[in-house]
């Protein structure tokens, strides 16, 4: 026998399904072999102290032109008072949003922004355009399909481009005299630019962490320098997926002694001390235990409402910072508030960590003071907590003699031996400093310890829920408790419906509720309860118990007790001829009415709804795309259409059905039937006939 023959369509789906296997394959193996991109830069710094000045999450909008015009009239005007040794701009550059902020797009128009509001800044500041460093945030990739594409302004319009430093890795180097500092920036962007709200995450690929580790290896392996390092991205590390085989930044950081990680990405909303200390566990030699490393991880509140930024420093090797708010451009630029930052000994909350053994402890203070007017007196003051914040000691601070002409360090010797304690709140440290014009600042009273011992720092829960919870493993909990409540909320009814099926009692009991209860008095849960089981149930049943029902409350003259009775005995034909002599019109208004067009209500207002949605999204990503999309686009109103015309073809069966069961033998034609019971319409005279004709033989046969 010849097999049948197949047709060439059959193939096609086969075709397509092994074709885009093919190129997710081919995808995935070309990310994990590409090869990262490294620039590297080397600066000359003054001694050993060092200090950058970060900003973060600045939005320039189309839509609010002042955060450009800020950006290079307040930021230009602090940085000239600074004066830092960088720049460092971490990620979400421009806002890629609409007016209506509903849809995400790659604006041209808020990258020229961009470029001439650093332009302007580089004039008014003196600071080198090589010393900025701008690295990408997610919403630099809204929309932009890959590195290089038309879309892609961050490689035409950012500082970084105009020095052709385009690569995923920026590292920078600050060389002084016995001491180098790494700057170590990181791209964890979509390698394919997803709008938002999608794109949210960081998403680092195997051979970038593997990059990012083989740069900090390759400082470890010059033992004749002192190191540190500190580490700039856009994404907190709880906003930071794992790699393709689970790799992840942390124990990196730790093994090679990162001091800092600094970021943007969650803005000052969430919190403005969203500080975190990672503590991991290294094995240095194979023949030595593990060694306890740490990390500070520090997240920068944003420029786009809040005007923030930090100045960070190294000071031999101790990282502290400090963030500021700058003032409204209402004010004169050269109005800057003067600011303090203790450089050494370090806020023992936030910057303080664990010492090495080999180091000693520093019999130093050192402060930057950073103002416009000239300074002549700086104080710092010791208070011991455990004495009422009793002064214990007063040391004035000089300017340091070893710097070059008007660099502002402040420099004082102290005995850090007395200020040992087994407490890292024990003591604290408040510095006082008069400019040339009387005006006193003060800077913020802060525990330090001289041994490195960190003091507990509680979060806010808002802060701790987005900054300490490792997202990426709460997404899958959240994800799957989702599918699993949404599948037992459907399957629910269900479940219950069979193991209540055969009950009897059951089916006697929610009879006589539907018909003897008072529906004012039914609890809202009870309700809720009774329409999911009742309404999965036999669809005859459950029919002529709400007919039922409405004849109940419509008829005066219908006793309860005698509905009751014929359920109660199964007399249903019985029942439900009786519910035919009542006024039907009025039950198929109450019950086949209002309900079934509440429902009809609910579901046309989430059609409206999705609607809505899908125009969004037309408007974000094309018409096309959704239009295409039918399991977007195309399938709820679809499945509304076919739920309306599957109800309607249910009910008028239901209807059909409890008229056949209902009619009695004697009635061959449901207009006789009618006719009899009260409603509108003719019998047919075959009918009649046949009826009569019927009846006589039925009395001949008897009289025989």
């Amino acid at each position: 026998m010849a097999s049948p023959a197949i047709s060439s369509s059959a193939f096609l789906p086969f075709f397509l399904l092994f074709f885009s296997l093919f190129l997710f394959l081919s995808s995935a193996d070309e990310t994990e072999n590409a090869a990262e991109l490294v620039s590297r830069e080397f600066f000359p710094m003054d001694g050993d102290l060092a200090w950058v000045v970060q900003v973060s999450d600045l939005h320039l909008s189309a839509y609010h032109p002042e955060r450009a015009e800020e950006l290079a009239g307040l930021l230009g005007s602090a940085i000239r008072v600074i004066r830092p040794d960088l720049l460092l701009v971490t990620g979400d550059i421009t806002d890629a949003k609409n007016s209506k902020r509903t849809s995400t797009r790659q604006d041209e128009l808020e990258w020229i922004q961009y470029r001439n509001a650093m332009d302007t800044l580089v004039k008014q500041s003196g600071l080198e355009r090589r010393r900025i460093f701008d690295i990408r945030g997610n919403h630099d990739k809204y929309g932009v399909p890959y590195v290089g594409s038309a879309l892609d302004f961050f490689s035409i319009y950012s500082v970084s481009s105009q020095f052709k430093r385009l690569g995923t890795i920026q590292s920078v180097s600050l060389v002084g005299d016995d001491q180098r500092y790494i700057f170590l920036g990181i791209d964890d962007t979509m390698r394919i630019g997803v709008r938002g709200p999608s794109n949210l995450f960081g998403h680092p690929t195997g051979n970038r962490i593997r990059a990012v580790e083989a740069e900090l290896q390759h400082s470890d392996n010059n033992s004749g320098v002192l190191f540190t390092k500190v580490v700039f991205g856009h994404f907190p590390m709880s906003f930071t997926a794992s790699a393709e085989k689970g790799e992840r930044y942390e124990p990196v950081f730790a093994r090679h002694s990162v001091s800092a990680y600094i970021c943007g990405h969650l803005h000052s909303k969430f919190g403005k001390q969203l500080w975190r200390l990672h503590t991991s566990e290294v094995l240095s030699h194979v023949n030595k235990p593990k060694t306890v490393e740490q990390f500070w991880e520090w997240e920068l509140g944003d420029w786009k409402e809040f005007r923030f930024i930090r100045i960070l420093a190294i000071d031999r090797g101790d990282v502290s910072f400090m963030d500021i708010k700058l003032s409204s451009t209402n004010e004169p630029p050269s109005d800057f508030k003067t600011a303090i930052l203790v450089t050494y000994p370090m806020d023992s909350r936030s910057m303080s960590r664990v010492k090495d053994h080999t180091q000693q402890v520093r019999n130093d203070i050192n402060a930057l003071v950073f103002s416009v007017q000239p300074i002549l007196n700086v104080t710092a003051n010791i208070l011991d907590s455990s004495r009422d914040f009793k002064m214990v000691e007063e040391i004035p601070l000089q300017p340091a003699t070893d710097s070059s002409k008007g660099k502002p360090l402040y420099h004082a010797k102290w005995n850090a031996e007395n200020y040992i304690s087994a407490s890292a709140t024990r003591y604290w440290l408040h510095l006082l400093v008069i400019d040339s014009q009387g005006k006193q600042t003060a800077s913020i009273l802060r525990p330090f310890s001289v041994e490195g011992k960190t003091a507990k720092f509680s979060p806010s829960w808002l802060a701790f829920l987005v900054f300490d919870l490792q997202w990426e493993e709460v997404f899958h909990v959240l994800q799957w408790s989702n599918i699993s409540f949404l599948i037992l909320l459907l399957c629910f009814p269900k479940i219950v419906n069979l193991l209540m099926e055969r009950n009897s009692s059951y089916q006697k009991w929610a009879v006589s509720v539907s018909i003897s209860s008072s529906i004012v008095q039914r609890k809202f849960v009870f309700r809720l309860f009774w329409f999911l089981i009742e309404g999965s149930r036999v669809k005859t049943l459950c029919f002529s118990a709400e007919r039922s029902a409405a004849c109940f409350y419509s008829s005066k003259n219908t006793k309860c007790s005698d509905i009751q009775m014929h359920f109660d005995t199964g007399n249903y034909r019985t029942f439900i001829q009786s519910y035919n002599c009542t006024t039907r019109s009025f039950g198929c208004k109450i019950c086949a009415g209002w309900l079934r067009k509440a429902l009809l209500f609910a579901s046309a207002v989430i059609a409206c709804l999705h609607f809505k949605l899908v125009s969004g999204m037309m408007e974000a990503y094309g018409a096309a795309p959704v239009a295409l999309s039918p399991a977007v686009s195309w399938v709820p109103p679809l499945l509304l259409a076919a739920a309306i015309i599957y109800s309607t073809n249910e009910e008028s069966r239901s209807v059909e059905t409890m008229r056949e069961a209902t009619k009695p033998e004697e009635y061959s034609d449901y207009s006789c039937y009618d006719e009899k019971m009260g409603v509108k319409g003719h019998c047919h005279s075959s009918s009649r006939r046949s009826s009569r004709a019927g009846t006589a033989g039925s009395a001949r046969t008897r009289k025989k």
